[in-house]
């Protein structure tokens, strides 16, 4: 069965090209000029994409780790160590009830090859993501291009034809096409698992306010307009790519309501651990960079302002209106400290970057004073009237905003101790991803003010984090309506979690380990626990693909595994299914009939087979040929179509009378009303309906042809009326 893997891989080439253009258009950006040394940078983007597809795509939670800890405890009591449980992995909520909640993750969904809406939208969601980057990468180059642009000498050409050239070229450029490309991106995922459509909206909104903020070098409100204009403009170009779809579904259980449950913190670190160990170590070390450097340029900048301020106590006492003046970059460092000279009142010229002294005579009244918001301006060394000082700090607002955020997470991670200690549990997940998130907002604050060269692209891993740690907290106040408990609402939207906060880590690892600016790096100490912590993590989080995976191969019909094979359907030649009162159905009956519809009918027609509880072996012909039935898994189709519910119970009843039911014309007639096709009638059917098995015997009355028969499976075809 090549379709699992095919999504699997689709996903892994979609997330390395994330995160290998992310490491590789940074590695472009990042210099000694910052005082930033890229290690490596030749192999970093590849290793990193090879990192975000473990990340996303290969490694597990830490379930495996826990079990494996509790079979080596029961070991070292005298116990077995047990079996390793590949399905308890998914389910890191409970008990159930109370929540009932499915906790899934990209490996485990590809391993269990339920081919389901979910499974089949992860690749479409990490296509919807890089082309979101690519919009956000073009905004920077934008802003490039425009810093370097030459102002046009060309003659505009205002004919008629002229204006219409240019409207023309205005519509179909480049940028416009990625905004229609990203919005069929997005509007695919209506059809495809519309529990992604939301949040994959709002990712693409902000990666295009992203965009305009860099190339516009600032928000305004001509940029909130173009964000807002090519945010609607994405939504059409996506909804009119799928009107048919529109037009003609239907979707039940759209709004949302307040949630039954919450995640204790343990929970959510048991799944994300290694993912929140990356982004908070991130955070941390970016935070403390920048107190470092806030205290170097606050350090400098009074031993500066120390020594101009002698200079001009020394031009006062020689009797002259002197300045000193002292000329300073933007990380606080002197270019020209000793540079003492003369400047008559009133011929200062602009320098945004100067510190400025004025010594005056004693009848002078005004200061001079040097324009600029970064200057300090300090007027009569005899202590007359002063300019005020603009900025005294140049260049750290960004980092008092940083910090502000930094309190505000702190106090969340101090109510969120109080509540455990009065709670006699770990407190509740959502003032933990508060803190977190305040962190990654004080941090993107700082990058975005401060204009650092990877911007774009640390801003965007950023966004994804933001995003990931927001639905977290959602989900602990919010549910969609309907739904059993959280069950499908943590399913559904931990899966986008997971991939958001994947891509997201891989990249902040490569700054971690390879940006030698960081804290990480200069204390040795730090940096060995850390190092040490992670791969701690990583190993735990590979017990999972490991182990889980020999499990998954063990969950067999009787025990029985399949070789290596590419053929989806080739256990069932070995495999025997117990059924009703213990029956044991052999299925490789049903697999010669199964092969025999797809090399022979043509089309789509009706197949007609048993329905059954859920969980059993009915649906096994839909499924395996692709054929329609007159009814599917009857619980699914009660879910998703809640408004027909009705429809879906007399569909169930109609296949069980034409099976059971002795009045030949009875049966005709429900399968002529459901336009069946074909009718299957193997193992299954006869254990299930066996006083209706006597009117097949003479194919109804000659209404059917017996187009396949093998002793225990017989396939008829129902003739046309005519």
């Amino acid at each position: 069965n090549l379709a699992v893997p095919t999504f699997f891989a689709l996903t892994a080439g979609g997330v390395y090209t994330i995160v290998y253009n992310l490491v590789r258009s940074a590695s472009r950006r990042l210099d000694d000029s910052m005082g930033i040394l890229i290690s490596d940078p030749s192999r970093s983007p590849v290793l990193m994409g090879l990192v975000g597809v473990a990340f996303v795509v290969v490694l597990g939670n830490l379930d495996g780790a826990i079990q494996v800890w509790h079979g080596v405890g029961n070991v070292l009591s005298g116990q077995p160590f047990g079996e390793f449980d590949f399905w308890r992995s998914s389910r890191m909520m409970p008990p159930d009830p109370p929540g009932h909640e499915i906790t899934e993750f990209p490996f485990f969904t590809f391993l269990f090859a339920d081919l389901h809406a979910h499974l089949m939208a992860i690749p479409f969601t990490v296509l919807m993501l890089g082309l979101a980057l690519a919009v956000v990468l073009a905004g920077r180059r934008l802003q490039a291009d425009a810093s370097r642009a030459e102002p046009s000498t060309s003659q505009t050409d205002i004919s008629a034809m002229g204006a219409l050239r240019a409207a023309m070229s205005s519509i179909f450029t480049a940028a416009n096409l990625r905004i229609v490309i990203l919005g069929i991106a997005v509007g695919s995922l209506a059809p495809l698992n519309t529990w992604d459509l939301p949040t994959y909206i709002i990712v693409a909104a902000a990666a295009i306010l992203f965009a305009e903020f860099l190339s516009h070098g600032g928000i305004t409100l001509l940029v909130l307009l173009r964000a807002v204009v090519k945010t609607v403009f994405m939504v059409i170009a996506g909804f009119a790519a799928f009107l048919p779809y529109h037009l003609a579904g239907e979707t039940f259980y759209n709004s949302i309501e307040s949630t039954t449950n919450t995640t204790v913190l343990w929970q959510f670190l048991a799944i994300f651990g290694l993912f929140v160990f990356i982004i908070a170590t991130f955070a941390i070390d970016e935070l403390a960079g920048s107190a470092s450097r806030y205290a170097n340029a606050l350090r400098r900048k009074f031993s500066q302002l120390y020594d101009v301020l002698d200079g001009a106590d020394e031009a006062a006492h020689a009797g002259g209106a002197r300045s000193a003046v002292a000329l300073v970059n933007a990380d606080g460092e002197v270019n020209a400290s000793d540079d003492r000279r003369a400047i008559p009142a009133g011929n200062v010229g602009d320098n945004s970057n100067t510190v400025t002294v004025v010594g005056a005579d004693a009848d002078s009244k005004d200061g001079i004073t040097v324009p600029g918001s970064n200057a300090v301006n300090i007027g009569h060394a005899d202590g007359g009237n002063a300019a005020a000082s603009r900025n005294s700090i140049n260049g750290n607002a960004p980092v008092s905003t940083a910090w502000l955020f930094a309190a505000l997470a702190g106090a969340l991670l101090v109510a969120n101790a109080i509540t455990a200690a009065f709670s006699g549990v770990v407190g509740s997940t959502v003032p933990f991803a508060l803190a977190l998130s305040l962190l990654l907002v004080a941090i993107g604050a700082g990058v975005l003010l401060r204009g650092r060269p990877d911007a774009a692209q640390l801003g965007f891993a950023l966004l994804l984090a933001l995003v990931a740690l927001s639905l977290v907290v959602g989900l602990d106040f919010f549910r969609v309506e309907g739904d059993i408990d959280r069950l499908n609402s943590i399913f559904k939207f931990y899966l986008q979690v997971w991939v958001m906060l994947g891509i997201a880590s891989a990249y902040l690892l490569w700054r971690l380990f390879r940006v030698q600016s960081s804290v990480l790096s200069r204390i040795a100490p730090v940096r060995r626990a850390w190092q040490i912590s992670l791969a701690a993590l990583l190993i735990g989080v590979a017990i999972y693909p490991v182990l889980g995976t020999q499990d998954r191969l063990r969950d067999r019909f009787e025990g029985y595994v399949t070789p290596l094979t590419l053929n989806g359907i080739a256990f069932m030649e070995g495999s025997s299914f117990r059924e009703k009162n213990g029956e044991l159905i052999d299925l490789a009956t049903d697999y010669e009939g199964i092969r025999w519809l797809r090399r022979n009918v043509q089309g789509s027609p009706i197949v007609l087979e048993a329905v059954t509880p859920s969980y059993r072996w009915a649906g096994r012909v839909s499924m395996y040929t692709g054929l329609p039935s007159v009814i599917g898994w009857q619980w699914h189709q009660e879910q998703q179509r809640a408004g027909y519910a009705y429809e879906v119970s007399r569909r169930t009843e109609a296949v069980r009378t034409i099976y059971s039911t002795q009045d030949v014309a009875q049966a005709l007639a429900l399968m002529r009303a459901y336009n069946v096709k074909y009718v299957y009638l193997g193992h299954l059917e006869r254990i299930y309906f066996p006083e209706g098995m006597a009117k097949f015997a003479d194919n109804l009355d000659g209404a059917l042809d017996r187009v396949f028969d093998n002793g225990e499976t017989a396939i008829y075809r129902v003739r046309d009326i005519g």
